[in-house]
């Protein structure tokens, strides 16, 4: 069994870039997290005993070990808000049996049938390259500062100065650049009146896109010297998606990667990746 995709699907990098899976190399770096409970093993014993789901499954970096391409039949997937993923018919993705429910692992043939849920965790974003985005970047870079929660996850961006033309440029680009966030809050310092800006865009996940799109450097670089800032695979926030639809598509070319947690972000959802799985075969 492999989990395989389409060579244009993408993957987060660690420089918070997603990259298509065709140009991922071994030993690259991206996002992933922890497996928690192999998909490949039962929920319960063979006396019936409920073994569990596994652990909290925490979100971290992990590394590209194998790469190769396999041609075999597949499903075209396609979730209540349009979107679509190519992936070979085994591939197991995480989501919930009911909006309550606790996280899981289905087979992407079998999303319809399960009567899955599935978070998407995050958008599939593209580095802004704009004269204003930019401009954006290098205001967050000087002024702004990343926040952390109390168990040290990435939880927002501050940022925080006086009044004036400048200030008011920051608000409208952020405005434009539709990134959510607070209202000005006016905020004493040393006697002075400063109006301070949080933006938390409902945590990490925003926070992310954020950063990724605008190629703020400043923070990237905060982010890989606090490897384990991303927290938990939580769905706050995210939208939870039922799947529409799912086709079947025979002899297509599917690229695999394996990772060293044995899991990824693929176009903003969770999958596992079928390291060690060649010995089974297809």
């Amino acid at each position: 069994m492999v989990n395989g995709f389409s060579g244009e699907s993408k993957v987060l990098s660690a420089d918070l870039d997603w990259v298509e899976i065709n140009d991922i190399q071994v030993g690259s770096e991206i996002l992933a997290f922890y497996e928690g409970k192999s998909p490949h093993l039962p929920y319960r014993s063979k006396d019936g005993v409920w073994l569990g789901q596994g652990a909290n499954r925490d979100v971290k970096l992990t590394k590209v070990v194998d790469k190769y391409n396999v041609k075999c039949d597949g499903v075209i997937v396609t979730f209540s808000n349009g979107d679509k993923i190519t992936t070979t018919k085994n591939t197991f993705i995480i989501g919930k049996t009911s909006e309550k429910g606790v996280l899981t692992w289905f087979k992407s043939k079998d999303l319809i049938k399960r009567h899955s849920h599935i978070t998407k965790y995050m958008n599939v974003w593209e580095r802004d390259m704009s004269y204003e985005s930019g401009w954006l970047a290098g205001f967050m870079d000087g002024e702004g500062s990343l926040c952390f929660s109390y168990s040290k996850t990435l939880s927002g961006i501050q940022a925080c100065q006086n009044p004036t033309v400048v200030w008011d440029r920051a608000l409208e680009l952020l405005s434009k650049f539709k990134i959510k966030h607070s209202s000005p809050a006016t905020k004493s310092d040393s006697g002075s009146q400063q109006y301070c800006e949080f933006i938390y865009s409902n945590g990490k996940w925003d926070t992310l896109e954020f950063i990724g799109k605008l190629d703020i450097c400043r923070f990237k670089d905060t982010i890989r010297k606090r490897p384990d800032c991303y927290g938990t695979l939580t769905s706050f926030g995210r939208p939870l998606l039922k799947v529409s639809n799912i086709e079947t598509v025979e002899n297509f070319d599917f690229t695999v990667i394996e990772t060293e947690s044995k899991t990824m972000f693929c176009d903003g959802f969770g999958f596992h990746n079928s390291n060690g799985s060649k010995l089974l075969g297809v």
